[in-house]
């Protein structure tokens, strides 16, 4: 079995994911890679609900705080040189975390 490259993309903006997302999409097409993705993971929601009350004391209402963290991944079957090259120089925000697995 052929050894498989994978790409995590992490990020709190939607936004700015499906634009690397189709970054990503134009170096593939070039390029002719074997890839499959990319594959939604489960949205992890971080939530924190502090007491509104400065002094933690009196009536029991809280804040509702929350962080939504968005994943994808890609699998490559077959990566070459040149296409991982040119997706190691695209622009990538500062908000999208990318992982590569090999």
């Amino acid at each position: 079995m052929a050894k498989q490259t994978k790409i995590k993309l992490t990020s709190t903006s939607i936004d700015e994911l499906n634009n690397v997302i189709s970054l990503i999409k134009e170096v593939i097409d070039r390029t002719g890679a074997n890839v499959r993705g990319p594959v939604p993971l489960p949205t992890k929601i971080l939530r924190v609900s502090p007491r509104k009350s400065p002094c933690g004391e009196g009536v029991s209402t809280y804040h509702k705080f929350q962080m939504r963290i968005h994943r994808r991944i890609y699998i490559f079957d077959t990566l070459n040189d040149r296409a991982l090259q040119q997706i190691t120089r695209l622009p990538i925000p500062t908000t999208v975390k990318v992982e590569l697995f090999m």
